[in-house]
């Protein structure tokens, strides 16, 4: 899993097709995590997901050091980036390349890759010298999906907010954030998320963490600032507050008090408005 060469084999990759492994191994080390076990985190047989999962959860969700982001590891960040865009542009079924068979359920490759992003250096989160992959682009693209697995696509969105901060936004056109919340706060599955809130009440609910990560990450651009601080406060302090999210609107109200800087900024917007 560690040897690039080695787990690429198309013989390789026919064994653990045909038998994957059904216990994690306690032996190897944790301080990095293989690069196969990211791969294989997508993989189309569920006992070969679930193993690499099992064995992903051992070693720390920090990003890797980009000084051991090797080869191989790029390769890994590429192939399995390109699952998910290889589905776009085919439609349905195709994967990278007749070596790697990645699941054909979108959930399924979506929650795989969110596991895999957390380990991915952050100066590879955006295009650069070693990669051309824009994982921003790829997310980005897929928050108006409406099916299921538009939780997974939430979760990575907010953590390459907090993981890139401002620069998430660099080399893009002063209007591009304003449609990316717009992506969002539109979205239909967003919505059943919020409304299924109230009946989870055991669950900590996490759905409106994004919004804090993206003012954070939009507060200093001034051409924007307000066109952003207006549609933040008419998202939470109106349109979440209509009378079809029911139990819900408490919590959208607690959860933007918790961010009090933002809170203080909507509430000014509201006085002023």
């Amino acid at each position: 899993m560690s040897n690039w060469a080695v787990f690429s084999d198309e013989r390789v990759q026919t064994i653990i097709h045909s038998i994957p492994p059904h216990t994690v191994f306690l032996d190897w080390p944790t301080t990095t995590v293989p690069p196969g076990v990211l791969v294989l985190l997508m993989e189309r047989t569920s006992a070969v997901r679930q193993w690499a999962s099992a064995q992903a959860s051992r070693y720390s969700p920090s990003p890797l050091p980009a000084e051991k982001f090797t080869v191989g590891y790029v390769h890994t960040f590429e192939i399995i980036t390109q699952a998910l865009v290889s589905r776009d542009s085919s439609g349905a079924r195709s994967i990278p390349t007749p070596r790697y068979q990645f699941t054909t359920d979108t959930f399924n490759l979506w929650a795989g890759f969110s596991t895999a992003l957390r380990f991915i250096p952050v100066e590879f989160l955006k295009a650069n010298s070693r990669s051309q992959v824009d994982v921003r682009k790829v997310v980005t693209g897929h928050l108006g999906d409406t099916d299921i697995h538009f939780v997974e696509v939430l979760r990575c969105f907010n953590f390459l907010l907090k993981r890139l901060d401002s620069s998430f936004w660099v080399n893009e056109p002063p209007e591009y954030p304003l449609m990316v919340f717009d992506a969002v706060k539109n979205n239909t599955a967003f919505a059943k998320l919020i409304q299924s809130t109230q009946n989870n009440k055991d669950e900590k609910p996490w759905h409106l963490a994004w919004v804090h990560e993206y003012f954070r990450c939009v507060q200093k651009m001034e051409q924007i600032y307000s066109a952003v601080v207006a549609k933040i406060s008419d998202f939470l302090l109106e349109e979440l507050q209509h009378e079809r999210f029911g139990d819900a609107r408490p919590y959208v109200l607690n959860s933007a008090t918790r961010h009090s800087a933002l809170f203080i900024y909507l509430l000014e917007g509201k006085v002023g408005a």
